[in-house]
């Protein structure tokens, strides 16, 4: 496995939640502030869904593990592979699972890589 992505993500939610609720008791900030805050760590909780989801579905295409990172407009995938280099036939399906979840990345903004 390339990471525990389990136990990552679990650690990412309690951390955000944590964070959330510490955010609101704050006396000395706006509503305003709360607002604003809570809607940061709303986008990254979901941007957090989003990567375990394009991970089962990269994986559902055959490939042993893979971890994706999103930025705004940049998606990061490393991919396992279990003996021989990825195809140009296997980048084009990774790519096609990033580009239907996330429309704010372009094929230029996709970087795969392979680890074996």
């Amino acid at each position: 496995e390339l990471r525990g992505r389990d136990q990552w993500e679990q650690i990412s939610w309690d951390e955000a939640l944590d964070t959330i609720e510490k955010t609101l008791k704050s006396a000395s900030l706006s509503d305003e502030e709360k607002q604003t805050a809570t809607e940061t760590l709303q986008a990254q909780i979901t941007n957090i869904e989003l990567e375990a989801e394009l991970e089962t579905l990269i994986k559902a295409k055959g490939f042993v593990d893979c971890v994706v990172m999103l930025g705004a407009d940049t998606a990061d995938v490393t991919v396992m592979t279990e003996n021989d280099a990825l195809t140009a036939a296997e980048v084009t399906q990774i790519r096609d699972v990033i580009l239907s979840k996330c429309p704010d990345v372009k094929a230029q903004g996709i970087t795969v890589v392979e680890v074996r």
